[in-house]
């Protein structure tokens, strides 16, 4: 039996019972039976209380494990929630980050290191690259890359991560001119879907995700776009110049 039909059965006893002391009342015969109905005012009372107390204690816990979200219209609101996620990781999760980065993709950027947040970011993201031992982080990246100029940017970031044990890069070659959103999955419970800048090689702004249910997806999102992307440029064992070669000869010159 639901709970829905056993509050039902509640409401109606207490409305039969209430009704009852009404007509004994009217009848001037309360006198003998008042006590034993409003016994049963009270108990009808007692019992959809309870089962209205179990109702929401019910619903308390899939709120709480409702994701949130925050919207970041600035970029440094953004790389500043990134960074937090980084530097204090969950003790109930997996210390992964993966990062479908695919934006600036466009011709002629500039990479803005002066920025004091973008600094830290990056800081932050090369400590967890480079972190070792059961306590590490692991790290996958899957770049989206539509220029030569673009692919210089990452493998020459690559060639000062070679002693990174657990950082694994992949590419494919951009075409589409849509601007394009990037997520990125820090543990099991924080995520970032982000807009480019068309300013630079970096994302403008974008929204936070905090939950499972979006990290999970994200995730799946994550080793699908892995799995398609045909170039391995950055194995555990380090970067594959060959690969990235290959990939080099794929893309225009500007």
């Amino acid at each position: 039996m639901g709970q829905q039909t056993l509050k039902a059965m509640s409401l109606v006893g207490l409305g039969l019972a209430g009704t009852s002391v009404g007509v004994l009342n009217f009848f001037h015969v309360a006198e003998t039976y008042t006590p034993a109905g409003t016994l049963i005012i009270v108990s009808a009372v007692l019992g959809y209380l309870v089962f209205e107390r179990r109702a929401i204690m019910s619903i308390i816990p899939s709120a709480a494990s409702s994701d949130l979200y925050e919207v970041h219209r600035t970029r440094d609101g953004l790389y500043r929630a990134i960074i937090s996620a980084m530097k204090n990781p969950k003790a109930d999760e997996d210390k992964v980050i993966l990062h479908v980065a695919i934006h600036g993709t466009g011709r002629r950027r500039t990479d803005d290191r002066r920025n004091d947040t973008l600094k830290e970011f990056d800081e932050t993201m090369t400590a967890c690259i480079r972190s070792t031992g059961s306590n590490g982080w692991k790290v996958r990246a899957v770049f989206g890359v539509a220029s030569v100029e673009r692919l210089d940017l990452i493998v020459n970031r690559l060639r000062t991560l070679e002693d990174a044990q657990r950082y694994e890069v992949k590419a494919f070659v951009m075409t589409s001119e849509v601007d394009p959103l990037s997520p990125l999955v820090v543990g099991q419970s924080f995520t970032t879907i982000a807009e480019d800048d068309k300013r630079n090689y970096r994302a403008a702004g974008g929204v936070v995700l905090r939950g499972r249910a979006a990290a999970a997806m994200y995730s799946d999102y994550f080793d699908g776009v892995w799995n398609k992307s045909e170039f391995f440029i950055r194995p555990a064992s380090g970067l594959d110049e060959a690969r990235a070669a290959e990939l080099r000869a794929l893309l225009p010159a500007t």
